[in-house]
C-alpha cells in the first residue's frame, strides 16, 4: 500500500513467437541468392560502344590489342584546345624549373613517352577542330622509391563546355552493382 491507499503493479507481458519457413521458401532463396543475375538490358548507347568496340579490336605484330576510341559522334569536332594545353604546359614548366631535378625527371617522363609511341610532336598544319590537346599535371612524391613523379592528365577537362571525356560513350558497365557485392558478404 502505497499513498492515498493506490495500490502500484508493474505487469509485464512477454510474447516469444517462433515461425519455420516452409521448406520451399528456403529453398527458393538459396536458388535466389546461388543463381547468375540476368543480364540487364543494355541502353543503346552501351550497345554502339560494344557494337564500336567488337568490330574495330585488333591485335598488331607484337601482340598488343588495339581498339578504335568509342565516340559518341563518328566526326568529333573540338574546340580549340591548344592554347589552354600550352598554357598549361608553360605554366608547368616554369614551376619544375625551380626544382631542376623534377625537371629532370619530368622531362624523362616526356621522352619515354615519345619513345613508346604514347604521343607525338605536334605538327604545325593540322586543324584545330580535328585533335584535342590534353592538359597533363605532375605529382611529386619525394618518399616514394618507385616512382617519385607521376604525370597526371586530365581528360575532363573543358573547352567550351566540352571536354575529351564528354565525346566518348561510356559503354556497359561490366562489374556488379557495389549493393549486389557487398549484400554477398554475409
Amino acid at each position: 500500500k502505497f499513498e492515498n491507499n493506490q495500490f502500484r503493479s508493474n505487469i509485464q507481458t512477454l510474447l516469444c513467437q517462433c515461425q519455420k519457413p516452409a521448406l520451399d521458401e528456403i529453398l527458393f532463396k538459396f536458388w535466389e541468392i546461388e543463381n547468375i543475375p540476368k543480364k540487364s538490358i543494355a541502353s543503346p548507347a552501351d550497345e554502339l560502344c560494344e557494337r564500336i568496340y567488337l568490330e574495330n579490336i585488333s591485335r598488331d605484330s607484337i601482340g598488343r590489342f588495339s581498339v578504335a576510341l568509342p565516340f559518341r559522334h563518328e566526326e568529333p569536332c573540338f574546340s580549340n584546345s591548344t592554347d589552354v594545353a600550352l598554357s598549361y604546359v608553360l605554366s608547368l614548366e616554369r614551376r619544375l624549373l625551380k626544382i631542376p631535378t623534377l625537371y629532370k625527371e619530368y622531362s624523362n617522363f616526356l621522352q619515354k613517352y615519345l619513345d613508346l609511341n604514347h604521343m607525338e610532336l605536334v605538327p604545325k598544319n593540322i586543324s584545330s577542330n580535328k585533335v584535342f590537346y590534353i592538359p597533363h599535371n605532375c605529382i611529386f612524391k619525394p618518399d616514394t622509391l618507385s616512382t617519385r613523379l607521376r604525370v597526371v592528365f586530365n581528360a575532363s577537362f573543358k573547352v567550351n563546355n566540352v571536354s575529351l571525356n564528354d565525346t566518348f560513350l561510356v559503354g556497359p558497365k561490366l562489374q556488379k552493382h557495389i549493393v549486389q557485392i557487398l549484400l554477398n558478404f554475409r
